[in-house]
């Protein structure tokens, strides 16, 4: 972001100097709820590959029993 400490501070200043539009606070709002990152497909399927984890939707409640009641 700089070159130095001031450099640094100077873009981080300049990354609030305007207001997000209200579709993406929300959409930041939601994800944030949801503990999803913010991003195209591609970005989340690289963190599902990279992780070893499935992102999005899962079914509300504990896992069904298997056959063998484990």
């Amino acid at each position: 972001m700089g070159e130095d400490r001031s450099g640094r501070a100077y873009a981080y200043r300049e990354l609030f100097q305007s207001a997000l539009a209200e579709e993406d606070l929300h959409m930041v709002r939601k994800a944030t709820h949801y503990n999803h990152p913010v991003g195209d497909d591609g970005f989340c399927q690289a963190i599902e590959e990279k992780y070893g984890i499935t992102l999005g939707n899962m079914s509300i409640g504990r896992p069904k029993k298997g056959m063998d009641g484990k």
